[in-house]
């Protein structure tokens, strides 16, 4: 079955979007442990984001099989990533926005990968 549109659009935007707030992150990291961090995370959001820029998702590939472990596993670095925002991130304004982002990305995620 085809995955809804609006579901699938939700989920690449806020992917998107958190994406682009960690590029912001790293640049004001306070360690490197935590760039390291960041980038990993960055890198990993990067592949999924390819991927749903490639048009509908079908759940009954194997490619949708591979992409649903792999937002799973990154799911995991958001959740240990975001434990960490606060302690890594002094902007406190930057780090708001990143936690806002995490959520709102794990929850439209949700819905297209039933996690």
């Amino acid at each position: 079955m085809i995955i809804p549109a609006n579901d699938q659009t939700a989920c690449q935007q806020s992917l998107q979007q958190l994406y682009d707030l960690l590029d912001q992150a790293y640049w004001v990291a306070s360690t490197i442990e935590a760039k390291d961090a960041i980038n990993g995370l960055t890198q990993a959001l990067h592949g999924i984001l390819t991927t749903l820029n490639q048009g509908a998702l079908d759940d009954a590939t194997a490619e949708y099989a591979t992409l649903k472990a792999t937002v799973a596993a990154v799911n995991s670095k958001i959740e240990s990533v975001q434990a960490q925002i606060n302690n890594w991130i002094h902007v406190v304004s930057l780090a708001t926005q990143i936690a806002g982002a995490m959520d709102q990305a794990l929850s439209a995620c949700a819905k297209v990968f039933a996690l």
